[in-house]
């Protein structure tokens, strides 16, 4: 089915919104969104990077100064066949981790909202094989929608949920 473009605008404000989400989950005393959600409409600019255009935020841990990259998408309906992204940009994003020093996570919100999907799934580039959204292949990257991610980055530190 083509899409028009009030449907493409609509699906571009729903990542915006889920991107500005995801920033929400990490504590603002203990991580420094170094590369934050740019509004689609910006990303025509000139002067933007290639990691402007491989991913949507990079995040420094303040206290271990660990940099690390995500990749947000947001899905609105909950099927089976579900594309999370294309197979086209699967590959731009390995090439990204491969080539970066940082490493790349990908945070894919499912069903809801885009400010509260009802579903979450986190985990490493590494993790995700597939462009499709396989809830059984990704079961076990899924996450509570409202925890901090914190807790799955740096699983061996002490914290306090504020």
């Amino acid at each position: 089915m083509r899409r028009n473009y009030e449907e493409k605008e609509q699906d571009r404000e729903k990542g915006h919104q889920f991107e500005i989400f995801v920033t929400s989950l990490f504590n603002k005393t203990k991580f420094n969104i170094l590369n934050g959600p740019h509004h689609y409409n910006e990303r025509n600019r000139r002067d933007l990077t290639e990691e402007d255009f491989a991913t949507d935020l990079k995040i420094r841990h303040k206290e271990t100064d660990i940099e690390f990259y995500i990749q947000c998408k947001y899905i609105s309906e909950i099927n089976e066949d579900l594309k999370w992204t294309t197979p086209k940009k699967l590959r731009k994003y390995r090439k990204f981790d491969r080539s970066s020093e940082s490493e790349f996570f990908i945070i894919v919100g499912v069903g809801g909202i885009a400010n509260n999907p009802e579903r979450l799934f986190f985990g490493h580039i590494s993790e995700f094989h597939h462009s499709n959204m396989w809830s059984s292949t990704y079961e076990d990257l899924e996450r509570p929608p409202g925890e901090p991610f914190d807790l799955y980055l740096f699983p061996d530190m002490t914290y306090t949920i504020e």
